[in-house]
């Protein structure tokens, strides 16, 4: 049975979990697949990785943030087509919660997969005071199934000691 799939990336490891976990499960005949990234016009991005080192500073500033998430994208398609997955790329800007969920109606999908950098097991109560992380959040809200691609250890987040307090 045809599928379409929502795939949420950014530029973090977790996302190259997310393409990876995407890329090396067996799908339907016939599922298309949307690599989105939502660039969020009030967040501070981290410094781009090398390989995109060619966007200069600009990369912090709203329009190199949109470049940035373009590459990403396209990198993360053509990941996909490697494995011959239909794949397509969007860039959105806005709310990252409300794009992933609007993106979803006009997909149609019935899939979202998503990463989250917490490790099974971390207290609640050091994310939840903001709320969740954006899969948290995403799941909560979404019309369809949210597959959650979660880090593989507790390494895979990195605390400052003051953060752990008890």
């Amino acid at each position: 049975r045809m599928m379409n799939v929502i795939v949420s990336v950014d530029d973090s490891e977790c996302s190259t979990r997310v393409i990876e976990a995407v890329r090396n499960r067996s799908w339907p005949a016939g599922t298309k697949f949307l690599v989105l990234a939502v660039v969020n016009r009030f967040q501070i991005p981290p410094p781009p990785p090398p390989m995109l080192m060619l966007l200069g500073t600009g990369a912090r500033e709203p329009r190199g943030r949109v470049a940035h998430a373009r590459v990403t994208v396209q990198l993360a398609v053509e990941e996909l087509r490697s494995a011959d997955l239909d794949a397509q790329g969007e860039v959105r800007q806005g709310n990252s919660r409300r794009e992933i969920l609007r993106a979803t109606q006009g997909f149609l999908a019935g899939l979202i997969v998503i990463g989250s950098p917490w490790a099974p097991g971390w207290p609640r109560v050091i994310w939840g005071a903001w709320g969740g992380g954006l899969a948290t959040r995403v799941s909560a809200s979404a019309p369809c199934s949210v597959d959650v691609v979660r880090a593989t250890g507790a390494s895979a987040v990195a605390f400052p000691s003051a953060w752990l307090i008890g």
